[in-house]
C-alpha cells in the first residue's frame, strides 16, 4: 500500500451545508500517488475492478498511454480539465461498455451472500462490523484516529450491485464533512463510487479487492489536515 503523505489545506474548500466537497490543495499529492501506482502496474487493478466505469477508463487510458500520462490524469482527478475535454474522455470510455444496463445481473450475489463473505473481511481489517441502517444500507467505523471516518455501503439496487464511500465525520456530532471512494479520488466517478458488480463466482476475490480499495481510501484521507478545512 502506498503511504499517504501529510497534507495541509491552503485554501478554504468548497462546502455544501458545512460538508466539504472539494479539497484539491490537500489531495493533489495523494491523487498523483494513486494514479502513479495504477500506471505502474499497467492499470491491471483497475481492469479487474468490478465497477464497469472503472474498467472502461482503464481500457481507454491503456489505448492512449502517451496522451493520458500522470500529469494529465492528475488534472482529470482534480477537476482541472476543460469541461469539453473531460466530456470527450468519458464519451470515449463509454464506447468500451460491455452489454446493456442489466448486463451481468444474473451473476450478482445476493445481499446475504455478499454479507457472509465481505463483512468478516471488513471486520478483520478495520476491527469493526458493519451495521444495518435499513434493508440495504450499512455503516461501519473505518477509522477513529487521527481522522474519524466511517464506511457507508448501499446494496439497494439488485440490478446494480454495491456502491460505497468513506465518510470523514466531524466529532462529536458525527456530521459528515466529506465522502469519497477510490474511484472518485481518481476522478473516475463523482462522490461515492460507481456500482461494483461483484460476481457470485468470484466473490472472495472481488470482496478482498474491495477491502483493499477501502483501506487505501482511508489511508489517503488520513493524510489530510481536516481541522484546517474550517479556517
Amino acid at each position: 500500500m502506498w503511504r499517504a503523505c501529510g497534507a495541509t489545506l491552503r485554501a478554504r474548500p468548497a462546502t455544501i451545508g458545512g460538508c466539504v466537497i472539494a479539497v484539491p490543495a490537500a489531495l493533489r499529492g495523494i491523487v498523483r500517488a494513486m494514479w502513479d501506482r495504477e500506471l505502474a502496474d499497467g492499470l491491471a487493478r483497475l481492469a479487474r475492478t468490478p465497477c464497469e466505469r472503472v474498467r472502461t477508463v482503464a481500457v481507454e487510458v491503456a489505448a492512449e498511454p502517451r496522451r493520458w500520462d500522470l500529469d494529465l490524469l492528475t488534472r482529470l482527478a482534480m477537476g482541472e480539465l476543460p469541461v469539453e475535454e473531460r466530456a470527450a474522455f468519458f464519451a470515449a470510455c463509454d464506447r468500451h461498455r460491455e452489454g446493456g444496463p442489466l448486463s451481468g445481473m444474473a451473476h450478482l450475489p445476493t445481499t446475504a451472500a455478499l454479507r457472509k463473505v465481505l463483512f468478516p473481511m471488513l471486520a478483520a481489517r478495520f476491527g469493526d462490523k458493519p451495521v444495518a441502517l435499513g434493508r440495504a444500507e450499512f455503516l461501519m467505523i473505518a477509522a477513529r484516529a487521527p481522522v474519524p471516518m466511517r464506511l457507508w455501503m448501499d446494496t439497494a439496487s439488485r440490478g446494480q450491485g454495491l456502491r460505497w464511500s468513506v465518510q470523514v465525520v466531524r466529532l462529536p456530532e458525527q456530521r459528515m464533512r466529506y465522502a469519497v471512494s477510490d474511484a472518485s479520488l481518481l476522478g473516475i466517478t463523482m462522490g461515492m463510487g460507481g456500482w461494483d458488480r461483484m460476481r457470485a463466482d468470484r466473490l472472495e476475490e472481488h470482496a478482498a479487492l474491495l477491502v483493499e480499495r477501502v483501506a487505501e481510501t482511508v489511508a489517503a484521507l488520513s493524510g489530510v489536515d481536516w481541522d484546517a478545512a474550517d479556517r
